[in-house]
């Protein structure tokens, strides 16, 4: 059985071919860090959005980040 708050990356591409990155379970700016790479390799990002929790680093959070490129 997988560990739900385990961080992970959701990338979803829509059928116009924007790409959305969703970062889930990460503490601050982790996921900024994880997700670099793929920002880097699928373009340049379009939008950023940050939970208020983005900015938690005390506690593993339901943190998301969300890129739209």
């Amino acid at each position: 059985m997988s560990n739900p708050n385990q961080p992970e990356i959701v990338i979803e591409i829509a059928p116009d071919g924007s790409v959305n990155l969703e970062a889930l379970n990460f503490e601050g700016t982790a996921c900024t860090e994880t997700t670099a790479a793929y920002e880097q390799a699928l373009g340049k990002v379009e939008a950023r959005q940050f939970k208020p929790e983005y900015r938690r680093t005390h506690r593993r959070t339901n943190n998301t980040h969300r890129t739209q490129l």
